[in-house]
């Protein structure tokens, strides 16, 4: 989170491709355990992600959208894509005028525009090939499409749970959010590999991401979640993160007192720091020390 210092070199692989355009998949789930098998079944698949309705009730509860897909090669390419095969992002024209009124905001649009959106596939299972802008990016094409949420913004929330709670966690949460009554227009599931590295955000299982108007009650309720994903052995995307309470931080990423160290010895005096790792109590010495020091985090709260 930038408390090291500063990146002076970085080292990253590339994926040669022939074309710039997606072999797209989209598949519509019918509820929140059929699109958990397909995120099993469609494993191998480079590309994978889902929309869910997160406020569905009864039997379609968690109804989803998946979308695969793989790099397009030159032969797949209809005639009219040939001529633009490498091309990178296309010209934006759509911007979002105006801030939307809070009161258009409410359970009665969101389910509406949920709606929308599940039914525009119209077949149970679409394949096309598209630019990967829009596959990888749909908000993009929309300048200030934050206006939508009006003048108060909006909080993105993203956690992820391990593979062996990811089910019975994602239908914990998805129904605190139905008792809510706001939930989010876009909010895309994700299935996460095994990852080795030493302090990171991903682990093996599944992360949502949600954005939630900003009104009186959300931060209480953001409350409520984190410590639902705690129970569950989940943490927050450090990255997206406004508000998290400082324990959630420490408790939820077992190498924090171990990554403490190795930034406290770069970072003598605390000249790197930022209002997020004064929340989170990392560059606070005086609460700090304690974290770092013990083999039992969780015991300081």
């Amino acid at each position: 989170m930038g408390l090291t210092g500063i990146i002076l070199r970085a080292k990253f692989y590339l994926k040669r491709i022939e074309t710039s355009y997606i072999r797209q998949t989209q598949i519509k789930a019918r509820d929140l355990f059929e699109i958990l098998d397909l995120f099993e079944t469609y494993r191998s698949q480079p590309y994978t992600m889902a929309w869910i309705d997160c406020l569905k009730r009864g039997k379609h509860f968690g109804r989803s959208i998946m979308m695969m897909g793989e790099t397009a090669s030159y032969e797949q390419l209809k005639q009219s894509q040939i001529t633009s095969a490498l091309a990178v992002h296309p010209q934006k024209h759509i911007s979002f005028p105006v801030n939307m009124p809070s009161f258009v905001l409410n359970p009665f649009s969101m389910k509406a525009f949920n709606q929308a959106f599940y039914m525009k596939n119209w077949k149970k299972e679409l394949r096309n090939i598209v630019h990967y802008d829009p596959f990888f990016y749909p908000l993009d094409k929309i300048l200030h499409w934050n206006r939508g949420y009006g003048k108060k913004g909006f909080i993105q929330y993203q956690f992820v749970l391990p593979l062996d709670n990811s089910k019975n966690g994602l239908i914990d949460i998805l129904k605190r959010i139905n008792r809510y009554g706001i939930g989010s227009f876009l909010a895309v599931l994700k299935l996460f590999g095994k990852d080795e590295s030493f302090f990171s955000f991903p682990m093996e299982g599944y992360t949502l991401a949600l954005d939630f108007p900003m009104k009186q009650g959300l931060l209480p309720f953001l409350d409520q979640l984190d410590r639902i994903v705690l129970d569950y052995g989940g943490r927050l995307y450090l990255t997206k993160d406004a508000r998290m309470k400082a324990d959630v931080f420490w408790k939820s990423y077992p190498n924090a007192a171990a990554w403490y160290e190795i930034m406290i010895k770069y970072n003598k005096g605390y000249k790197f720091r930022s209002s997020q790792s004064d929340r989170l109590e990392i560059t606070v010495p005086a609460n700090t020390k304690n974290y770092a020091n013990s083999t039992h985090i969780g015991s300081h709260f």
